[in-house]
C-alpha cells in the first residue's frame, strides 16, 4: 500500500522520513497544547493559523531539500499531506 493510499485510509505505517516531517510539524504546535500528532493529525485541530502554516511548509521544505509546487498547498489538510507532498516531490526530482 503506497503512503498515499495508507494516510488515505488512516493506515500509514511510517518511515523515517515521515516521522520526521511529523516532527516538524510537532516543533510548531505550541508545547502547552500537549497534542500527538500524526498522519492523520488535522492542521485545523492544531490551531495553526495561514502563516504558522507556512512556516511549518517551509521548514518541511528546507529541512528535506524539496519545493512544493504553489498549487499542491492548497491540498495541505493533515500531517500525513505533507509526508505525501514529501514523498512526491522527492519522485519529481528524480
Amino acid at each position: 500500500m503506497s503512503v498515499e493510499t495508507a494516510v488515505s485510509h488512516g493506515t500509514a505505517v511510517l518511515n523515517v522520513d515521515s516521522r520526521e516531517v511529523l516532527a516538524c510539524v510537532e516543533g510548531a504546535v505550541p508545547p502547552e497544547l500537549h497534542v500527538t500528532v500524526d498522519a492523520a493529525t488535522s492542521l485545523d485541530e492544531l490551531g495553526l493559523d495561514s502563516l504558522t502554516r507556512m512556516d511549518v511548509v517551509n521548514a518541511v521544505e528546507g529541512r528535506f531539500n524539496v519545493r512544493f509546487p504553489e498549487d499542491w498547498l492548497f491540498d495541505i489538510e493533515t500531517c500525513g499531506d505533507l509526508v505525501v507532498m514529501v514523498e512526491r516531490a522527492r519522485r519529481l526530482a528524480g
